[in-house]
């Protein structure tokens, strides 16, 4: 069986996208049902078929068809399919960052205040695998630019789990000394490890359905001297 009322409406697509296109007027209801008779008869020959396509019994039929609206697209079965699939994984991801939303914003009614200011004072774990990458330091007291270091440095990739992207972040940590500002070989200053809050992407949901959202990591960024505030260094500073 072929599906002759898809093929009018192919037809009558075709026509008044061309006509539209020419700004010309719509043709009347008598003209689109000769159209679709003389395309149907076009048809059935080039299918080896015969049938009295004007008879009065098809004619009412062919005019019912015609005055539908015709529809602006012809969607194959398999897109059909596939809109049907998109739909799908839309709604599940929906669901799960609604469901994690939900959860959320349980734990902020269920925890007290003081515990959510401890938590966001807390310092956050080094997420991934750090390594130093080789002939990668700078030591203390080194020479750049005609000014010494004052605290050592080494360079650094960070390998983010499967989750994150990107994948890898460069970071500059400190080094295994972290005294600085020697007098008399006592340090009067302590290198510290300084952060910055880096905005990278994290896969919420699974691999199957992945719902990415924004995460702030804290990457390590340089290494500075900070002089002893009891030291008669400060007064320098």
């Amino acid at each position: 069986m072929y599906d002759v009322s898809g093929v009018f409406r192919f037809l009558d697509k075709t026509i008044t996208d061309q006509y539209e296109r020419q700004s010309k007027p719509p043709k009347s209801n008598d003209q689109a049902v000769k159209r679709n008779v003389e395309a149907l008869e076009r048809l059935l020959s080039e299918l080896n078929l015969r049938c009295d396509v004007r008879s009065p019994e098809v004619l009412s039929r062919l005019g019912n068809l015609t005055m539908n609206e015709s529809k602006r697209s012809i969607i194959s079965p398999s897109l059909r399919h596939q809109q049907k699939e998109d739909q799908l994984l839309r709604h599940k991801r929906n669901s799960v960052l609604a469901e994690q939303l939900v959860h959320q914003r349980l734990r902020a009614y269920d925890e007290p205040p003081g515990r959510t200011v401890r938590t966001r004072s807390k310092k956050q774990k080094i997420i991934g695998d750090v390594h130093a990458v080789p002939f990668g330091c700078d030591k203390r007291g080194d020479s750049e630019d005609g000014y010494l270091r004052l605290c050592g440095a080494c360079q650094a990739i960070r390998k983010l789990p499967d989750e994150f992207f990107p994948p890898f972040i460069n970071e500059v940590v400190c080094d295994e000394d972290k005294a600085c500002l020697y007098f008399y070989d006592y340090p009067h200053g302590k290198c510290k490890q300084k952060h910055m809050n880096f905005v990278v992407l994290k896969n919420v949901g699974t691999p199957q359905c992945q719902i990415w959202e924004k995460f702030n990591l804290n990457v390590r960024v340089s290494c500075e001297c900070f002089v002893d505030e009891m030291s008669f260094f400060s007064k320098y500073v």
